[in-house]
């Protein structure tokens, strides 16, 4: 065995499961019971060859090998059989491959084996028959058998026979042909083996029949894992692998989910904290200051109160003598001037619309009239040579209109 995340492989045997285990000392063979598989984390389910239909086929690298497969199978009636299509490319040669293409079916039988398996192989494959292109053996009492180029299983069936019968023999003869004219085999199979309980004048009838050299052995050998694995899964199995990962993609999303919430959560919560901090903080801030701030409030208060008395700037006669002496020559002359309620109203006459505009703006510049806001009406003509302006000027603290 070949590849240590395997534990546990259970295998077709000639009368019934076969399991293997991963000890100390390799792997060992133990009484398979198929209702206790799920304390294995990574079995691997041998495919009965009962359950496969493969097809050894020749495709050109390029083009899509899916639709070539399907087209190959649907040919022999494996669409129609609800099988699900796998293929294996063997090797490349050219400008093609050597492609396993395989149709399988579920097998109600052994669906509790299938449930607890994490990777699949085809029986045939987990093992290689040294110095001999060809293999007979039992699984289920039922004759199976399959074709090796190299180290590589080419073609594998099983045959429904509980004995190698002479007409078997010669099927077998024909189908090493047909492999050999369509290149899938190297040459014509020159040695065989049989593992299992096959009798003398069963390996005679095959030798005859395939003009082959052929040894028997007591039983087929433990499971190695070829290098390229095939993965055949069945309908069912590919069901469940696909339900596992989406149900893994709805966890994953779910934990995404989650935590992003928990942090958005966090950090709302360290933004409130942070925030009740900080309101304490400036509570503790105002407390402290408010009896300054009243005391400032109160001067305040006094002062705008005592302010028209004692500021000469809020004088009617001192805003009239500032507004007065923004008058450019004699272009410009006043007409009205009105103060009520921190609002003042200016109205005048000017050649033209230019110098009421220049009147206008020396007025709003002036210092001493920082304190009101300054809007004007657009001027309007009042004569020959002569426009009307109007301009008001709003304080701070003026009374509203009413």
């Amino acid at each position: 065995m070949n590849n240590t995340a395997i534990d546990a492989i259970l295998r077709p045997g000639p009368n019934n499961w076969e399991l293997w285990i991963m000890g100390q000392k390799g792997l060992e063979l133990l009484k398979a019971d198929i209702g206790n598989l799920s304390r294995f984390k990574a079995l691997l389910y041998a495919v009965p060859a009962r359950d496969i239909l493969s097809v050894p086929l020749w495709a050109a690298l390029d083009g899509s090998l899916d639709a070539i497969v399907e087209l190959e199978m649907s040919a022999r009636h494996l669409v129609s059989r609800n099988a699900r299509l796998n293929h294996l490319t063997l090797l490349e040669s050219g400008m093609r491959r050597l492609v396993l293409a395989m149709g399988v079916v579920d097998d109600s039988a052994s669906a509790d084996a299938v449930y607890n398996a994490r990777e699949f192989e085809c029986s045939a494959r987990l093992f290689h028959p040294e110095d001999a292109e060809l293999a007979v053996w039992q699984e289920f009492s039922q004759v199976c058998f399959a074709f090796y180029s190299g180290k590589e299983c080419v073609h594998f069936a099983y045959t429904g026979e509980n004995q190698l019968t002479a007409a078997l023999c010669e099927t077998l003869s024909r189908m090493a042909a047909r492999l050999r004219w369509e290149e899938v085999l190297p040459g014509i199979p020159t040695r065989a083996v049989l593992f299992g309980g096959f009798s003398d004048d069963e390996g005679r009838r095959l030798g005859e029949a395939l003009r082959i050299d052929w040894r028997r052995e007591a039983a087929l050998p433990p499971p190695i894992l070829p290098a390229i694995r095939g993965n055949p899964q069945s309908p069912l199995v590919a069901k469940r692998v696909e339900q596992r990962a989406r149900k893994h993609k709805t966890l994953r999303f779910t934990l995404i989910v989650a935590i992003v919430y928990s942090v958005a959560l966090t950090g709302l919560a360290l933004d409130y904290t942070l925030g009740v901090i900080q309101e304490h903080g400036l509570q503790h801030q105002v407390k402290e200051i408010e009896p300054a701030a009243f005391e400032a409030r109160a001067r305040i208060d006094a002062w705008q109160k005592a302010r028209p008395a004692v500021d000469p700037a809020l004088f009617a006669i001192d805003q009239l003598a500032a507004v007065a002496a923004q008058i450019p020559g004699d272009r410009v002359r006043l007409t009205e001037y009105e103060f009520h309620k921190g609002k003042l109203f200016v109205a005048g006459e000017a050649v033209d619309v230019s110098e009421s505009y220049e009147f206008f703006q020396r007025v709003q510049n002036d210092p001493r009239l920082q304190d009101y806001d300054w809007t004007a009406r657009q001027p309007k003509l009042a004569g020959h040579n002569k426009v009307r302006f109007e301009m008001e000027g709003t304080s701070y603290d003026a009374e509203p209109s009413k």
